[in-house]
């Protein structure tokens, strides 16, 4: 019997721990163009960086198909030129960058490596 109440108990809570859990809050944006070493990215659903802010961009991929889970790998970096309503021009800084791949401030990426409890991601 006790069993049985202990096995719903974590039933019952496991969606709770899964909305407590940490989610990437960072600003996230995607890469919508590409023209040689300029990219434009647009932030459509938080605002965007400012002029100067430096940026990763990120690929995602799944590292265990039965997961489905999505994973991000930091592939290139690059600068913000120039901002315009959602959108920002930025510099390819080095590494490269395809169509619809992720894109966050570099800030917050290094929060999230260094393990800082503060980070937003």
């Amino acid at each position: 019997m006790k069993l049985q109440l202990t096995s719903l108990a974590i039933i019952l809570l496991l969606p709770v721990a899964a909305a407590a859990a940490p989610r990437d809050r960072a600003p996230v944006g995607s890469v919508h163009q590409i023209s040689d070493h300029q990219l434009q990215v647009c932030f459509k659903h938080t605002s965007r960086p400012d002029v100067g802010t430096s940026l990763a961009i990120q690929r995602g991929f799944v590292a265990y198909k039965s997961s489905g889970a999505t994973l991000y790998r930091t592939i290139g970096h690059a600068r913000v030129t120039a901002a315009e309503d959602s959108c920002v021009t930025a510099e390819l800084v080095d590494g490269a960058a395809n169509r619809y791949d992720r894109v966050i401030t570099e800030d917050v990426t290094a929060a999230a490596q260094k393990g800082d409890g503060d980070c937003p991601c």
